[in-house]
């Protein structure tokens, strides 16, 4: 099977969160007989690991950018793709998965100042924004207690080929930020 693009991942977490919400409407999902067959997290999960931010909010921006580890966003220089969020100083730049562009939330302190839409390729602000919703960088994001992560670190691994290790080790780093492999 070929793993979704981001894209399309972020077209699901939408509609997720569509159906998360409620309301009066019933909605009329069409999808493939894959997505179908695809397992999805129990609604309580996908609540438990979305976060609402609005400008005036106390946040630390640390505990945000570990929550955003935590689910599955990658750190990077710059936050360009869906998925991944980079920091500076104040600043913290997130690629929401369920969005179609980024955001830029500007900290004073603990207090997130302002929210705005940025474009990816020019880096530059593009308005103000009254609030984002940061769900997970995936439908599933790997939980792994501290032993069950030790106890995977320590599989000797050196008779192994190449191609296998540089596998293994990659996997490894994908469970150590919070990401399936």
């Amino acid at each position: 099977r070929v793993p979704w693009s981001a894209a399309t991942v972020g077209g699901r977490l939408r509609v997720l969160m569509s159906l998360l919400r409620g309301g009066q409407e019933r909605p009329v999902v069409i999808a493939s007989v894959q997505a179908l067959l695809t397992p999805l997290p129990e609604p309580s999960a996908l609540r438990g690991r979305m976060r609402v931010l609005r400008p005036g909010a106390v946040q630390s921006l640390t505990e945000l950018a570990t929550f955003l580890s935590a689910n599955g966003y990658r750190h990077e220089a710059v936050a360009e793709v869906p998925g991944t969020f980079s920091r500076r100083g104040g600043l913290l730049d997130v690629f929401p998965m369920a969005e179609v562009r980024p955001v830029r939330l500007d900290f004073f302190g603990d207090m997130l100042d302002t929210i705005r839409w940025f474009d990816p390729d020019s880096q530059r602000s593009q308005g103000t924004c009254d609030r984002v919703v940061l769900t997970p960088a995936g439908e599933a994001v790997a939980e792994m207690d501290p032993e069950g992560l030790a106890a995977l670190e320590a599989v000797e691994c050196t008779g192994c080929h190449a191609a296998a290790m540089a596998d293994w080790e990659r996997d490894l780093e994908h469970l150590r930020m919070g990401q399936l492999p």
